[in-house]
C-alpha cells in the first residue's frame, strides 16, 4: 500500500511460516497470515504481525473477514 509504513518479516522452518513486523490495518495482517496458509509446502502459519488500526469494526452487516 502506498505511504504504509509497513515491514514484514517471513521465517519458514520444516513447513512452520513464521510472519513478524507490523502493517497498517487487522486486515492487511489477516491476509498476509491467510496468503502464508496457501503456500504450497505450508504445515502451519505463526501470524506474529501487530497492526495499527483495527479495522473489523468497519465491516457491515453480513460482511466477513478471514474468508478466503
Amino acid at each position: 500500500m502506498p505511504g504504509d509504513a509497513q515491514t514484514v518479516q517471513v521465517s519458514v522452518e520444516d513447513g512452520v511460516v513464521t510472519l513478524t513486523g507490523s502493517m497498517e490495518r487487522w486486515s492487511t495482517s489477516d491476509f498476509a497470515g491467510r496468503l502464508a496458509r496457501q503456500t504450497p509446502g505450508t504445515v502451519s502459519v505463526k501470524n506474529h504481525l501487530s497492526y495499527g488500526f483495527d479495522d473489523r469494526s468497519l465491516s457491515g452487516p453480513g460482511m466477513t473477514f478471514g474468508v478466503a
